[in-house]
């Protein structure tokens, strides 16, 4: 049907909001891309590739935009038109206030500097759960200073502090001292990231991350 362009991040509360599509050119759609909300795609069994079960007709009307002008996600004109549009569906995500939406491809690859506002390291990937859209964690490459392991370690969203334009870099308050507790693993060696015992460990110390 299509590939994934890229995933829109609400930085604020941990969650994939829209996935955007590219059909290159199925059903005449053009080179336009389309932003579906997160919830109405359904992982496959082997969780290699995703579901989008949605009428043929529905998806020519879908509202998109070209590749050239990307909407400015913090509008809500393009956003509310995205969701009027899916309302229908079964599950319907609630928005928030404070939503802070970023591009994962944004995201990823951003600049983190410490609470002093130099340069500690940058977002190396994002971990999301295919099964609810939740952001469970972003993957931080420390700089050499701050880590002599050839390690990535993890934060949950919260952790990070957002300035007021998404090309702001992020902020982590953390210490060197600090990031001996934090998850880590291996850059050449990824864990099982549905591993229950892994995702147990972040969990306990994603629960006690402030901002």
């Amino acid at each position: 049907l299509g590939d994934i362009k890229d995933v829109i991040i609400d930085m604020n509360n941990g969650k994939v909001h829209y996935v955007v599509l590219s059909f290159g050119g199925f059903l005449g759609m053009g080179d336009k891309l389309f932003a579906y909300p997160m919830r109405v795609f359904k992982p496959t069994a082997d969780k290699d590739d995703l579901i989008l079960a949605v009428d043929k007709e529905r998806l020519r009307k879908a509202p998109g935009f070209e590749d050239k002008s990307w909407p400015d996600w913090d509008r809500s004109d393009y956003r509310a038109q995205v969701d009027r549009y899916h309302a229908a569906d079964t599950v319907t995500i609630k928005t928030s206030p404070n939503m802070r939406l970023i591009r994962g491809s944004t995201l990823v690859g951003k600049d983190v500097n410490g609470a002093d506002g130099k340069d500690i390291g940058e977002i190396e990937d994002v971990v999301v759960s295919t099964s609810n859209g939740d952001v469970r964690y972003a993957v931080v490459e420390f700089d050499k200073a701050w880590s002599v392991d050839d390690k990535y370690f993890t934060f949950p969203l919260r952790a990070f502090k957002m300035g007021a334009s998404v090309k702001d870099d992020l902020v982590l308050n953390v210490t060197r001292d600090s990031i001996a507790r934090v998850p880590g693993f291996d850059k050449k060696k990824w864990p099982n990231l549905n591993d229950a015992n892994w995702n147990s460990q972040i969990d306990r110390y994603g629960a006690s991350t402030q901002r």
